[in-house]
């Protein structure tokens, strides 16, 4: 028998525009990229509609997604070096936005 989760979300929905996961066909179909980084795109999308940025720290992504810093790490660069991804860092925080390749 399998026990329910509560889910506690880490923002409040007045902070995101967040009704669940969408994620276009050529993203969907891209076998450059694995199923994570095809939800992080997507994640970063619902973050970045109304012209904000994504500012998670890789720790709370790291813990969001149960994978590892590394692979945080990882998943940034790639996506980065696949122009799919653009980073700014204002000297406090990093603001992660789709890069003209990644415009859903």
């Amino acid at each position: 028998r399998f026990q329910r989760m509560r889910f506690r979300p880490l923002w409040t929905m007045s902070e995101r525009e967040f009704l669940g996961i969408w994620i276009p066909a050529d993203v969907w179909l891209d076998q450059r990229l694995t199923m994570t980084e095809k939800a992080f795109l997507a994640e970063i999308e619902s973050f970045t509609k109304n012209g904000k940025t994504f500012h998670k720290s890789n720790e709370t992504i790291r813990k969001e997604y149960g994978i590892t810093p590394k692979t945080v790490q990882r998943i940034i660069k790639k996506l980065m070096q696949l122009g799919l991804l653009e980073c700014y860092f204002n000297g406090r925080v990093r603001h992660l936005s789709l890069g003209s390749m990644g415009k859903m």
